[in-house]
């Protein structure tokens, strides 16, 4: 092989590098850019979701400030590839939905029972790994999740905080959407 092809395949390895980590950065902006509730709430049916986020400790309303964004309850945190290709799924269903359902004949209620199915355990224990540490407030709260973390039951987080997220989100379904009670 001669030098000047050397050279050529070394900066065309160079040029594909520096395009494939700007079209990643691209990427990885615009799925952040998009994980919140300005996102969420870019469809009608989604208003009180929001709203019931909004006065949750999770949508910011604790003495912190803390916020907890859309993709970190309702994406899976077990790897990159699975995050990215949920945020993926999740985006073309909501696309599809907001096009072609009736959404007046959505149960919203029924839904909530099967929040496990978008809610991801991996988000809870993401943000709050804290619960297995010891110290002082977390060694209460880890008695409180013992079972879970000692693997003695198959419950997951949603299923003991059911309204974990949306804070009295029954009400607002009712008050917005006129949900099914």
């Amino acid at each position: 092989m001669s030098t000047s092809t050397k050279k050529r395949t070394f900066w065309i390895f160079v040029l594909g590098g520096v395009v494939g980590l700007l079209v990643s950065l691209g990427i990885a902006q615009i799925v952040h850019a998009t994980s919140g509730e300005g996102t969420c709430s870019s469809c009608h049916v989604m208003t009180p979701m929001v709203a019931s986020y909004q006065a949750d400790i999770h949508g910011g309303k604790n003495s912190k400030g803390l916020k907890a964004n859309c993709t970190d309850c309702h994406l899976p945190h077990d790897g990159a590839a699975s995050y990215f290709f949920g945020k993926m799924k999740i985006s073309l269903h909501d696309a599809w939905a907001q096009l072609f359902y009736d959404k007046s004949k959505i149960d919203w209620q029924d839904k909530r029972k099967h929040s496990n199915a978008y809610v991801y355990e991996t988000g809870c224990t993401s943000c709050h790994q804290n619960l297995q540490t010891s110290g002082s407030q977390a060694g209460k709260a880890f008695l409180a999740h013992r079972d879970y973390y000692e693997k003695r039951t198959d419950k997951t987080c949603v299923q003991c905080h059911e309204n974990v997220g949306h804070k009295d989100l029954g009400t607002y379904l009712n008050a917005n959407l006129g949900a099914k009670k």
